[in-house]
């Protein structure tokens, strides 16, 4: 693998980009952002996969392309959350959602569904998937997040959090912990316009923490921040682009040495009020390591354009 000392700032730009694509073969777009533009990796959806098959060629076929062009694989991922919100449909098997294994109240079926999960993406070619979701269920009139969530107990979601991530681990696929520092206490989905959560610093490490920090003594690989506004606890921004946050609170707090990524970048709760170019930098500079933009070509190379720029005039 090629040492990060010996990458130009073009390239180290491109490996802090993880994207979204369309189609079911390689094209000239993957080519572009893999040969070109240098990128970290690639999130899959449902409308990259067509069968098993076809899509354990593609990942090996975008891989090979990266070793041989840049000397660094990718990130395979995916938001792979089992119940209604899944890739795969009928094509392998259907996992149960959180909901569902929160319902549950026993924590090893957590584990003996992430460790199918794991196997059968790791099978396919991923290294790393959006899961789980930590979020806490029925703070507030929220069904969209609930489904997603464990349940409300930080305790009981904590123990899931634990035994999924273990799972994970043990099949060689990356976990990721989403979305900190909690996106429960809100009734407005990120998907279409900014949340606010009015809690104190108290509340929020009493509580919505509490999932978090036992994913991170499980080892999980990543955290994904939340496009929610905190204004108690950081008034001058929302938590993908707060410094406090994700610097202060996940890596001095809480000791956190692992990834951060961001949201998808293509959310309202940030098009809304942010271009994408300033959102590129504004992620970085708050302690971010990963971007996520899932889909919008023009969109992708400003984000791209920008972080170069941004590397090149000493902003980052």
């Amino acid at each position: 693998m090629k040492p990060i000392e010996n990458m130009t700032l073009e390239e180290k730009a491109g490996q802090l980009y993880v994207i979204g694509f369309n189609g079911t073969r390689m094209n000239d777009y993957l080519r572009e952002l893999i040969m070109e533009w240098k990128i970290g990796g690639l999130v899959f959806s449902i409308r990259n996969v067509e069968n098993p098959i076809q899509l354990s060629e593609l990942i090996q076929e975008m891989q090979e392309l990266a070793v041989s062009n840049n000397g660094v694989p990718l990130i395979v991922t995916i938001n792979q959350e089992g119940g209604d919100r899944t890739c795969f449909l009928e094509s392998l098997s259907r996992n149960p959602g959180s909901m569902a294994i929160g319902a549950t109240h026993t924590p090893e079926w957590a584990h003996k569904v992430a460790s199918l999960v794991g196997a059968e993406l790791k099978a396919l070619g991923f290294n790393m998937l959006y899961m789980p979701v930590l979020d806490l269920a029925g703070l507030v009139d929220n069904s969209v997040l609930s489904i997603r969530s464990f349940g409300s107990d930080p305790q009981l979601v904590a123990e899931m959090a634990e035994c999924y991530i273990r799972g994970l681990t043990e099949a060689g696929i990356a976990s990721t912990a989403k979305h900190f520092p909690g996106a429960g206490g809100s009734a407005v989905d990120a998907h279409f316009d900014l949340p606010h959560i009015q809690k104190i610093m108290e509340e929020l490490d009493q509580v919505d923490l509490v999932p978090f920090k036992r994913a991170i003594k499980a080892g999980v690989a990543a955290l994904m921040t939340s496009h929610v506004s905190y204004p108690p606890i950081d008034n001058d921004a929302i938590g993908t682009f707060s410094t406090v946050i994700n610097t202060e609170i996940a890596r001095q707090q809480l000791g956190f040495e692992g990834v951060i990524t961001t949201d998808a970048f293509g959310m309202k709760g940030l098009t809304n009020y942010f271009s994408p170019e300033e959102s590129a930098v504004k992620a970085i500079l708050a302690g971010a390591d990963m971007i996520l933009k899932r889909h919008g070509r023009e969109a992708n190379f400003s984000n791209l354009k920008a972080l170069r720029h941004a590397l090149q005039d000493g902003r980052i």
